[in-house]
């Protein structure tokens, strides 16, 4: 008799366990369904990389400007590229190029895409007839680039 005991004893013990975890398999299902964010269901998910950080964000924006706000980033003297990737989209922030000019004894920072004339602009540099501007105004701009305009007197 104490034989049978033992394997109803196991078996209940068996069936007690496959019903909790039956249970806890319900209640997970139920909770994912009813506390998942509503967001989520209509959302992209999208990575930005921003430098040295990356972070994902979940919108529903209608373009990456739009998403990029949402994450309070700023475009300013910035671009972005955009591609896809298998799980998301990822939107990849490229700072523009910051350079030092060097004019009427003064130094000025400016960040942009393009050349050695559009660093000037952005400055607030005018040149004047006579002015000697190195590097030349058709060079690109790069990161660090020290400009230096020697006015002509003119």
């Amino acid at each position: 008799m104490e034989k049978g005991e033992k394997r109803k004893t196991g078996s209940t013990k068996k069936a007690f366990f496959a019903a909790v975890v039956g249970v806890l398999i319900v209640c997970a299902a139920a909770s994912f369904m009813l506390f998942r964010p509503h967001y989520a269901e209509k959302g992209e998910i999208y990575v930005i990389r921003d430098g040295n950080r990356t972070f994902s964000v979940i919108s529903d924006a209608d373009s990456p400007e739009e998403v990029l706000k949402s994450a309070g980033l700023s475009l300013e003297n910035s671009r972005f590229e955009l591609r896809e990737e298998e799980d998301a989209t990822v939107i990849e922030i490229i700072h523009a190029p910051v350079c030092t000019v060097e004019c009427d004894g003064e130094e000025r920072v400016a960040a942009v895409f393009g050349t050695v004339a559009d660093a000037l602009d952005a400055a607030g540099i005018k040149l004047c007839a006579g002015d000697a501007v190195v590097p030349p105004l058709s060079e690109k701009v790069e990161d660090g680039m020290r400009i230096i305009v020697a006015r002509g007197g003119g």
